[in-house]
């Protein structure tokens, strides 16, 4: 009887070991089953920008080059009285070639920039150009004295942009163009330089009054040069798709 209960017991010992050996091999695998699968890319275009005469990859600083390398005051009254003389540059157009929509600002900065002639003299003593104060001083038996401010100047020579683009309404010097193939796609910028005399009250013909005359004398004589920058600024004004 004690025999065959080990036997029993053997037996089963044996099973217990045969099936843990077997479902050791099930481990980490699934029984057939049917699967599908398919791999695909998802690919979309990018929306070209480039507004030709703003976006160039490019370091170099652009240059507004005047129709003439220098200008002096009005010899003669215009038809409105005035003696008023200026110097353009030629058209520089800007032209929006990209996908989306643009919104172009043109800014006259303040930064006006006096060149001075060099070397030179009031009634034989020095003139300089004072960069901190902005004006030509020089000095006399040891006192320095004002001879013309940067005031004086930018009141006779002004630097001013016009474009024959219309401005978006409620913002200031800011144009709207379409995109490529839109109907207004293209604009011109141009910097004109004018220098403005004061002239007496009442006279026709105009004549000029002497304070004006004392400045202009004094921007030929110590001025060599003006300098102003001009921003010109392209803004994405649309999207692809449309929200």
């Amino acid at each position: 009887m004690k025999k065959t209960k080990k036997n029993i017991a053997g037996k089963v010992t044996a099973l217990v070991l045969m099936l843990t050996v077997v479902s050791c091999c099930f481990l980490g695998s699934t029984f057939a089953k049917y699967t599908s699968s398919k791999t695909g890319t998802a690919k979309v275009g990018v929306a070209y920008w480039e507004v030709d005469g703003i976006s160039e990859n490019s370091t170099t600083e652009q240059t507004f080059g005047l129709t003439a390398d220098k200008l002096s005051p009005a010899l003669t009254a215009n038809a409105e009285n005035k003696f008023v003389n200026e110097v353009a540059s030629s058209e520089y157009t800007i032209t929006n070639n990209s996908d989306v929509a643009a919104l172009i600002t043109v800014n006259a900065l303040d930064d006006f920039t006096v060149t001075a002639v060099e070397n030179a003299k009031y009634n034989g003593m020095a003139v300089s150009w004072n960069e901190t104060d902005k004006k030509f001083t020089y000095v006399e038996e040891g006192t320095t004295k004002d001879l013309l401010t940067l005031a004086e100047i930018k009141g006779a020579i002004k630097v001013t942009v016009s474009t024959t683009a219309t401005p978006v309404s409620g913002q200031t010097n800011t144009y709207s163009l379409d995109a490529k193939g839109g109907s207004t796609t293209s604009m011109t910028v141009t910097i004109t330089v004018t220098w403005t005399t004061p002239t007496k009250d009442g006279t026709t013909p105009a004549t000029q009054t002497d304070a004006g005359n004392r400045i202009d004398t004094l921007i030929g004589m110590y001025v060599k040069s003006i300098q102003q920058s001009i921003t010109l600024t392209a803004t994405q004004n649309s999207q692809i798709p449309n929200a």
